[in-house]
């Protein structure tokens, strides 16, 4: 029920996705199962982002973290707090994200050791850059290139160059269009629509950051579309367009 929820949401089925979760919901309840209740309302929150309903996302997020904490179960907590962390840093409440990102991080290092692998400290990366703390990103981003195998490395390779350009810029003070526009372009090819959003939005913020005010404009400017596709973003893009409006007459 909790596969059919999900192929149910992609095939734009929602009113039929909704029952099969609530349907899945119930069994669990009725057999105590409360590891398959955490993974049906994992999987439900696609459902709730085909929709735009954060509230729900954050709340079944919520619920599926406090299940994996009382099953002791590491990475059902690990995945659904980091999901949660991750939907709070698209929306810009990054006091919010970074803690939960940290926790998802140290379950990551107390329970899988022996296989690290570098999305949780990339998150963490993402938040520190996007907040402005160049120093803890950075020592992110080396403690990647010190941990964890190559072969892990490739699927987060265009969100490390992101962190590593936010980290540079923000810290010589100068911003390049050049290498946002390569980044973008490679992007274009590989990234999905919210990693896509993201490189525009930060590309934004850097070119604000460092006084290049008309190229924040032109960079928030192409980011309109790529956030349409990732409505996630949208909070961001709106509190960007709003600080960097031309003062009124």
């Amino acid at each position: 029920l909790a596969l059919l929820g999900a192929a149910l949401t992609f095939l734009d089925r929602a009113p039929e996705a909704a029952e099969r979760f609530d349907e899945a919901l119930e069994r669990c309840e009725a057999a105590g199962d409360g590891l398959h209740k955490a993974a049906v309302l994992s999987n439900r929150v696609l459902l709730w982002l085909r929709q735009g309903d954060v509230s729900r996302m954050e709340a079944d997020l919520r619920r599926a973290m406090a299940l994996g904490r009382e099953l002791a179960h590491a990475q059902m907590e690990r995945w659904s707090t980091f999901n949660l962390a991750e939907v709070l840093y698209m929306q810009g409440r990054l006091d919010e994200a970074l803690p939960l990102a940290q926790r998802a991080y140290e379950l990551g290092v107390r329970f899988f050791r022996e296989h690290p692998v570098p999305v949780d400290a990339l998150l963490l990366a993402r938040i520190q850059a996007a907040s402005g703390d160049e120093a803890a990103a950075a020592r992110q981003l080396a403690w990647i290139s010190e941990r964890c195998p190559p072969e892990s490395l490739p699927p987060t390779a265009i969100m490390r160059r992101l962190v590593e350009l936010q980290v540079h810029q923000q810290t010589t003070g100068a911003f390049h269009a050049t290498d946002w526009a390569a980044l973008h372009t490679e992007a274009d090819a590989l990234a999905s629509p919210d990693e896509k959003a993201e490189i525009l939005l930060q590309a934004t913020v850097i070119a604000r950051r460092t006084g290049a005010m008309e190229e924040a404009r032109a960079w928030l400017e192409r980011a309109g579309p790529a956030v349409a596709e990732a409505p996630l973003w949208s909070t961001r893009f709106h509190a960007l367009r709003a600080a960097l409006a031309p003062p009124a007459l």
